[in-house]
């Protein structure tokens, strides 16, 4: 998300007002220590104008590793309607 922002030549503090949101919330959002709902991620992908997927990509050295199975893993003994919306929700978001 960092780099989406700063690509945007937006800061924190700007992110933030754009989306409601402190300046804090949106640093500890990009620091991975706050979660967000896929409400919030499509309202961020929408500010930074880039995909959805782009902010769950992270850059990783494990063989397989994909953004839909860490999403799988995050979503891991939820109801399978839960499941079943956010696939949905960022299959239409790409």
């Amino acid at each position: 998300m960092k780099e989406a922002r700063q690509q945007a030549e937006l800061t924190q503090t700007d992110l933030a007002n754009r989306l409601e949101l402190t300046r804090s919330s949106v640093a500890n959002i990009e620091a991975g220590r706050q979660r967000v709902t896929i409400h919030w991620l499509m309202q961020i992908a929408e500010e930074l104008n880039v995909p959805v997927t782009r902010l769950l990509v992270t850059r990783s050295e494990v063989p397989g590793d994909t953004v839909e199975g860490r999403v799988s893993a995050e979503l891991h003994g939820q109801p399978s309607s839960t499941q079943d919306f956010v696939k949905l929700a960022l299959r239409q978001a790409e």
